[in-house]
């Protein structure tokens, strides 16, 4: 999935601001998160890492770390797969005590 939105993000490169690329990365991340435990979760983070910062930020698959902003974009996209592969499982558990 984040290869599928890392190249359509690509080939639209014009029509969105970085900020709004980022932003739709984390909501491929946030459904990849929903739907794995919190370790596919974080792989699911780093491989959506690989294909913004290769396909996205740098052209044609190269990989460069350009700082600060890297940083900046791994913790969000860790930050937003943990977030939503814990709310799963609280929602899990919390069916599974309520019910």
């Amino acid at each position: 999935m984040t290869l599928t939105v890392a190249a359509a993000l690509t080939a639209g490169r014009e029509l969105l601001a970085p900020s709004q690329a980022v932003a739709c990365m984390c909501l491929a991340i946030a459904a990849l998160g929903w739907c794995s435990t919190v370790r596919g979760a974080l792989l699911c983070a780093g491989i959506g890492w690989l294909m913004f910062n290769g396909f996205v930020v740098n052209s044609a698959g190269t990989l460069a770390w350009d700082g600060a902003g890297d940083l900046l974009r791994a913790g969000l996209f860790a930050g937003t797969a943990l977030t939503f592969a814990w709310l799963r499982a609280l929602a899990l558990w919390s069916r599974r005590v309520l019910d």
